[in-house]
């Protein structure tokens, strides 16, 4: 999503009058909401929406649309490993990702050097994902974060990442490997989260 907003932004582009339409191979199961959406083979969704799910959801299909999208603007790969400053981004196929490198894009986010209001935008986003990890027992729209889960061989792979808006502010990457339940790790992480925030 950040490389959409960095592109639109760079290219003079309003996502909100950007439209494409679903195809089979965009289709994949898990998170999300467009998967069991009755007009998604006929409705065409604006880039601004498909990016809005993407985070606010965690939408599968709409991260698959925005890729597609993006294919023949700019290199997903290319932008991330500029993003990170590693070229060890893909890992088995897919993309990697560090605790560290995590605390770097939402560095960005908030610093927001360029002044692009996408940005805002996915702030306001972030904010309104669910509130779990670290944002578990923090108040409502304390925390502008990203989170993610991922089960291999038999782990879970648990992570979140984000800006805590607070009288001092910060950002929290909190990235775990274990055996326990994703709901259990949840609580874990915000517990994690709250003693920070309360130190």
């Amino acid at each position: 999503v950040l490389n959409v907003y960095d592109w639109a932004y760079e290219n003079n582009i309003d996502l909100k009058n950007v439209y494409m339409s679903y195809v089979s191979s965009d289709f994949q199961g898990g998170s999300g909401i467009l998967q069991s959406s009755p007009s998604l083979k006929t409705k065409k969704y604006s880039l601004y929406e498909l990016c809005e799910l993407a985070i606010t959801e965690s939408d599968n299909i709409a991260w698959n649309m925005i890729r597609r999208y993006m294919s023949n603007k700019r290199s997903n790969t290319t932008y991330y490993k500029e993003l990170v400053n590693s070229n060890n981004v893909i890992v088995n196929g897919t993309y990697a990702m560090t605790a560290n490198w995590a605390v770097d894009i939402m560095k960005r986010v908030y610093y927001n050097k360029n002044n692009n209001p996408y940005y805002e935008k996915m702030i306001i986003d972030m904010k309104n994902t669910s509130k779990t990890k670290m944002a578990e027992y923090l108040e409502e729209g304390m925390v502008a974060h990203k989170a993610g889960v991922l089960y291999l061989d038999g782990f879970l792979y648990a992570n979140d990442a984000g800006i805590v808006y607070s009288d001092n502010e910060y950002i929290l990457s909190i990235f775990t490997k274990s055996k326990m339940s994703n709901e259990a790790m949840s609580s874990l992480m915000g517990e994690i989260s709250l003693a920070i925030y309360e130190e």
